[in-house]
């Protein structure tokens, strides 16, 4: 299984569908709009494209990392894992608020 061992890249993303329904319940939950929450993300995606070992942790015992943004009110976590086709690539699971 892809990114199950060795190193940890992410040179592009995919929007998973349940990623797209956890950014509707985060719009709702929090106020932020589509511009906030994309102008966060961007920053959390271009720290991963370079270094994504050293923004994204590994939840253990699974296929799947976690990554949070370092500014804005609230904080966002997102939940990605590599792709099986292009393990390259990675797919973006869901957002949510960090408490």
């Amino acid at each position: 299984m892809a990114g199950t061992s060795g190193e940890f890249l992410c040179e592009g993303f995919v929007e998973t569908r349940e990623f797209e329904e956890s950014k509707d319940e985060l719009k709702r939950s929090t106020g932020l709009t589509d511009r906030q929450i994309d102008f966060r993300l961007e920053g959390l995606l271009w720290a991963l494209r370079r270094e994504p070992a050293f923004v994204a942790e590994r939840i253990p015992n699974r296929n799947l990392w976690v990554a949070t943004t370092n500014r804005g009110v609230p904080l966002l976590r997102i939940f990605l894992r590599p792709r099986e086709e292009r393990p390259t690539e990675c797919e973006l699971m869901w957002i949510e608020e960090r408490f």
